[in-house]
């Protein structure tokens, strides 16, 4: 194919392209008069299949439009309670992740505890940051961002109105702030006014349950020059009681009504680079977000030519599952972590691992319970390490015996019917 193409005249190859879009725009009009059917009798199931089909075909050939390399499409590690540490944050870095996020920090805390602030404030040079801010009250919001602006490694300030877990509930900020839009605006207002464009203003929220045209409107509003004016907007494409898969179509529909210099970065139902690519041209956004995703696996993400692995030993492993768990621990010997963190990122990012391999399993589990503190973290480097040689070894000699033929020494039975 390759080989016809080439001695294709330019107009010959036009025309090519022209009929691919016409067949796939005909493939979306033969489904669409499906859909069309479907609404006149009335038959949900038939019409949910078919509105699914719609959808993933139609993101389909916008991914294949998409100009690959002409538009940067940030690729963004989204915030994590115990999970978005600076050695994790590091990590994800060196596998291709365009910027990160901290763990959501309690506005609260942060202004009335030194201690406090003195522990969610790491950061390092090679890792620019957005700063998360939890919480409801709006003059230590501002004081928080007037303090966490100082800090040069800090980007942007982000205030989280997507946490829809029960302690936001009973404190009523994270998503549950979005049901009074007017203390959210004036929060928002008064965090612009505050950063004096030493860092970004940004937000993050959820989308209303079956009202579109309400999100929108909120949308509006935040990035409102006249009003809020916040420069990145993140939306998480499900509403606070998760019952339903992502919206990219409510996305797609905000970056209409946004100002064009407001980044805006999708989330929800990004697993692979596949979907971030799938997601980017679908819904026309400036940046993708995942967090899930990238604590079972921080190279989710990750081109071959994007990784900057410091270590020849690391860069050597042929198992992409330890490779990231090595990275990290060098990581945490360099910049320090807490031993829960740790604990549950290697219980994570090892999971799969030692599920094909339960005869290593409880030599994991040793190692770890022998290495409850972080002086020990060099003989757990070594342990991983030679564990992921063992299987290594392992999976090669599976192969092998799977494709080595029968000696001829052994008998062969041949069995008659």
């Amino acid at each position: 194919k390759k080989k016809k193409t080439m001695h294709l005249t330019s107009q010959q190859q036009h025309k090519l392209q022209d009929a691919n879009e016409c067949a796939s725009n005909s493939c979306l009009v033969m489904i669409g008069c499906q859909l069309l059917a479907c609404v006149i009798i009335r038959h949900r199931q038939t019409l949910e299949d078919f509105a699914q089909q719609y959808y993933v075909i139609a993101a389909e050939i916008a991914c294949q439009r998409s100009v690959q390399g002409k538009r940067k499409i940030l690729r963004c590690c989204g915030p994590m309670v115990g999970a978005s540490e600076l050695a994790f944050r590091l990590t994800v870095r060196a596998f291709g992740i365009d910027l990160t996020w901290t763990p959501m920090i309690d506005a609260d805390g942060f202004t009335k505890s030194y201690l406090y602030r003195k522990e969610m404030i790491q950061f390092h040079d090679n890792d620019p940051t957005v700063a998360q801010l939890g919480g409801r009250d709006r003059t230590n919001i501002i004081h928080a961002a007037k303090l966490l602006a100082q800090v040069d490694q800090v980007k942007a300030v982000e205030l989280n109105c997507g946490c829809p877990m029960r302690c936001a509930r009973k404190g009523r900020y994270g998503a549950f702030l979005l049901n009074e839009p007017d203390l959210l605006c004036s929060i928002v207002q008064g965090m612009r006014s505050a950063l004096h464009g030493k860092a970004l203003c940004a937000v993050k929220i959820r989308i209303y349950k079956n009202d579109p045209l309400r999100t929108l409107n909120l949308c509006r509003r935040l990035t409102s020059p006249q009003e809020c004016g916040a420069q990145i907007l993140t939306v998480h494409g499900r509403s606070v009681c998760k019952e339903h898969d992502a919206d990219w179509n409510i996305i797609r529909q905000i970056k209409t009504v946004i100002p064009k210099h407001v980044l805006l970065i999708a989330n929800g139902d990004v697993r692979s680079l596949r979907q971030l690519r799938l997601c980017a041209a679908f819904t026309a956004c400036d940046g993708v977000m995942a967090a899930r995703a990238l604590l079972k696996d921080p190279e989710s993400f990750s081109v071959p030519s994007d990784r900057s692995l410091p270590d020849s030993s690391i860069r050597g492993c042929a198992l992409p599952p330890f490779r990231a768990a090595l990275l990290y621990l060098k990581w945490v010997e360099i910049v320090g972590a807490p031993w829960q963190c740790i604990q549950r990122h290697l219980t994570e990012i090892l999971e799969r691992p030692l599920r094909q391999a339960p005869h290593l399993r409880k030599q994991f589990t040793t190692l770890r319970s022998n290495s409850s503190s972080a002086n020990e973290l060099e003989s757990l480097y070594k342990a991983l390490n030679a564990l992921s040689l063992t299987i290594d070894s392992h999976q090669q000699d599976t192969t092998i015996s799977r494709t080595q033929p029968p000696s001829s020494s052994s008998p062969v039975v041949v069995s008659v019917r």
